[in-house]
């Protein structure tokens, strides 16, 4: 059962994480042409609404699974640093959903893509080493 959930968890956070990238760049590079920004629009913020933030909770669900069928604790330091940098993305990606319908900020859309990758590399490198990245 453990290498199931943690496959599955793996999967999960593998899409969450080209889904995320594939989600910026194509908005970045159809924004610019008028003729493709209200599709652009339109199918990135489908693409917010339907995948990415469903696969966000998907992942603190089979992470938390994870934990409890792995028999780790909560107190580990890599594993609370995982939930918050998640719950970041999370609050994030609920912003960028925000930026986009406003059409405005570019530069915090921006910032905010670029932190959710730097919190995803992070979550990976800690998940991996046992440790937080940073202590």
């Amino acid at each position: 059962m453990n290498m199931l959930v943690k496959t599955l968890h793996l999967i999960i956070v593998t899409t969450l994480t080209g889904l995320t990238a594939a989600n910026y760049f194509y908005y970045i590079i159809n924004y610019k042409n008028n003729a493709m920004a209200a599709f652009s629009q339109k199918y990135s913020l489908m693409a917010d609404a339907f995948f990415i933030v469903p696969l966000i909770i998907l992942s603190f669900i089979t992470g938390t699974a994870l934990v409890y069928l792995m028999d780790l604790d909560f107190d580990y330091l890599w594993i609370q640093a995982a939930y918050f940098l998640t719950t970041l993305v999370l609050i994030l990606q609920l912003f960028v959903i925000v930026l986009k319908k406003m059409q405005r900020l570019k530069l915090l859309l921006h910032i905010s893509y670029w932190l959710m990758f730097l919190c995803y590399i992070t979550v990976i490198h800690d998940a991996i080493m046992h440790r937080t990245y940073i202590l």
